[in-house]
Formats: C-alpha cells, sequence, structure tokens
C-alpha cells in the first residue's frame, strides 16, 4: 500500500514515488545494473502528518514565521522543538 519495488516503477510515478524512485524503476526496468530496493511512496508521509498531527504544528510554527527575517525561521522552529 505505501511501498512498491523499483520493478513497479517507472517515470510517470513521479508523483507517488518522487523523481529518484522514479527515475530507479526506470534504470531497473532498462535491465541497467541497479540493486533491489523499494519507495516508501508520499501517500505515507501524508498519512504520518496526518495520524501525528504533526501537519498542525508545522503550521502553526510557519505563522510565526516572518518571511522578511531569514533568521525568523531558526528561531521559531528551535522554539518549538520538544526535548
Amino acid at each position: 500500500m505505501f511501498i512498491k519495488t523499483f520493478k513497479q516503477l517507472c517515470r510517470k510515478d513521479v508523483g507517488m514515488a518522487g523523481g529518484k524512485g522514479a527515475s530507479l524503476g526506470e534504470m531497473t526496468r532498462a535491465k541497467m545494473p541497479v540493486p533491489p530496493g523499494f519507495v516508501i511512496l508520499a501517500a505515507a508521509f501524508d498519512r504520518f502528518l496526518t495520524q501525528t498531527d504533526l501537519a498542525v504544528e508545522i503550521a502553526a510554527v510557519f505563522k510565526k514565521v516572518n518571511y522578511q527575517d531569514i533568521n525568523s525561521v531558526d528561531k521559531n522552529i528551535i522554539k518549538s522543538r520538544r526535548i
């Protein structure tokens, strides 16, 4: 569901497997020497963000960022980290 082997991927799968995953799929299909492997799909990351409410926390940090001040990104990320 959230994993595909290189053999299952092609260039059309960039949206779900990323550029590197799709490229490795293309190389595998072209019989190039690629070690066997797999890709964890973008849908897995989306599910992780949703189920952990991490997307909500990320959005809250972004609201505090002053895009005119590059240092505000670092300051707000450090403040929001939980140790």
